[in-house]
Order: structure tokens, then sequence, then C-alpha cells
């Protein structure tokens, strides 16, 4: 046997990324969140598809907790491996995030293999200084943003709280985002790069290592990030959020991070619209932990 990573063969590595193959049951699980989001495109104070830049794939929906008040606000960016799906399918969450009294955003961006892995962190970027810039006008209280992703998007949570803003535009504040929670992340690309998903992403060893959250750590006096990984995943999904909270620990950033008995790749998503469930109570813990 040859080892392309660490001690897994070709096939293996492929294998403990290939989430789909690993859940055999995710396409009723996916069915779910569609018509579940459909009934959340239905309500009337729903604003679908807003254009945060002039690019088609740049678009947001925006679920008020109150239409009249600018409140704290959770921004979700959806997984897929960079390359599936779209913030459509992530509609479903916005009741039980309002009901814990945020206003819920489901954020979209270009999908690979048409764009790279580098536009869809710089989309993203533009996304949130969009809200930033544009949110009051949408019950969305600028100084209170707060991210969540799930598994491509957990990565770009990540990446988003390594961010200088002020590097990326002038007039956005350092503290831009001030919480964030990566469900089933990604923070080491070069598995990645290596692996089946590449054929798409087009990674090359710098583009791997310069989209790797491992390298780009939030400075100690950002925070608080949560990591959430399913107790169902596979080892490298384990090893990945266990190496990254490792290495924010001797960064001195402030994270915490736990892993959720029984759920796989797909229903720990599932947290996130259940009001009683113990990712969506961390998620609003840290949102109003000075209330």
């Amino acid at each position: 046997m040859t080892a392309v990573y660490r001690n897994f063969s070709q096939a293996e590595l492929d294998a403990e990324y290939n989430n789909r193959a690993l859940v055999p049951d995710h396409e009723a699980v996916m069915a779910v969140w569609a018509r579940q989001s459909e009934t959340a495109a239905a309500r009337a104070d729903a604003t679908l598809n807003v254009s945060y830049s002039d690019n088609k794939s740049h678009k947001l929906d925006i679920f008020p907790v109150n239409e009249k008040n600018p409140a704290r606000t959770l921004v979700f960016i959806h997984g897929g491996y960079w390359q599936a799906l779209d913030h459509s399918v992530f509609r479903f969450p916005a009741g039980a995030v309002n009901d814990a009294g945020m206003t819920y955003v489901s954020l979209g961006y270009p999908l690979a293999p048409g764009v790279t892995v580098d536009e869809i962190v710089d989309s993203v970027r533009s996304g949130l200084g969009w809200i930033w810039r544009n949110g009051k006008d949408h019950g969305i209280d600028p100084g209170e943003i707060h991210i969540a992703g799930h598994s491509a998007g957990g990565h770009l949570v990540a990446m988003m709280m390594g961010t200088v803003w002020p590097a990326v535009a002038s007039d956005l504040p350092a503290d831009l985002v001030k919480s964030g929670t990566a469900i089933s992340g990604l923070y080491d690309l070069e598995p990645i790069r290596l692996s089946y998903l590449n054929e798409a992403l087009g990674l090359d060893a710098e583009a791997a290592s310069r989209n790797s959250p491992v390298n780009h750590p939030p400075p100690p006096e950002r925070g608080p990030l949560l990591a959430v990984v399913g107790g169902d995943e596979s080892a490298e999904f384990h090893r990945q959020q266990e190496d990254y909270l490792a290495l924010l620990e001797g960064h001195g950033a402030n994270a915490i991070g736990f892993v959720l008995p029984g759920a796989n790749h797909f229903t720990i998503v599932n947290q996130l619209a259940d009001p009683d469930s113990t990712v969506l109570g961390a998620i609003t813990a840290m949102v109003f932990g000075d209330k």
C-alpha cells in the first residue's frame, strides 16, 4: 500500500472525506431540508435572494426576528465541498434561530469548478461586508454579526474568523464578526487537495495552504469560536477539529469544541432547526453571553 497522506492510501483517504457514501440515507435528510426550506420561504417577512454584489451567485436570504428593530444576527454559510448546494437549501433553520432571538441570514457563494476556493473565500468576505454596511435596513444589528457554517461552510467560518477586516476594506471594523460556529469543519485543505475532491477544486499546494484556517488563526482578542463535530463522522473530521482546536489553544485564541454523540455529517445540521438542541443552545449562549 502506498500512503498518500498520513497513513492513508488513496482509496482510504477518499473514503474518509466521502460523506455521502458514509451516510447512505443522506438524500432523505436533505429532502427534509428542502421541504422545510420551502415552508420558510413562504414567510411574509422573508427577504429572499438579495444581491450583495453584481455577481449573480452572490445572493442571501434574510429572516428578521423583528422587522422594526435591528437584532443580533446569525449568518449561516452552507456546505457542499465548495461545489454543491446553495443558500436556498438552508432556509429551514430560520424559525428556530428567530425563536432564539436572532435574525437569520443564509449566505450563498459561487461554486467550484467555476471559481477557485480563493474566490469563494473572497465572496463570503464580500457578503459579510455587505451585511455590515446594509444590515440596519433588514433587521440586522451590524455590531452583532455572528456566523455559523457546516462542512465547507465550517471552513469558511474559520477563514472569516482569521480575516483582517480593515485589510479587506478600510471601512470595515476589525471585529466585524463577533463569534463563529464551525460545524463539521475543514481546517487543513492539504488532505482535500490529495483526495478525489480536488478534481473539481483544482487546488495546488500553495492554494491549499493559503486557504487552510490552520494557517490563519484568529487573534486572541477575537471570538469566541465554537467547533462541533458529529460522533458518527469519519476519523479525519475528528482529527481536523482536534488539531485545529489545539492550534488555537496554543495561540491563545478564544475557542472551544465538542463532539455531538450520535450525529453524522448530515443530521448534525438539524441541530440548527431544533430550539432545544445542544448546538443551537450553545450558539445562543455565545451570542447572548453578555446578557
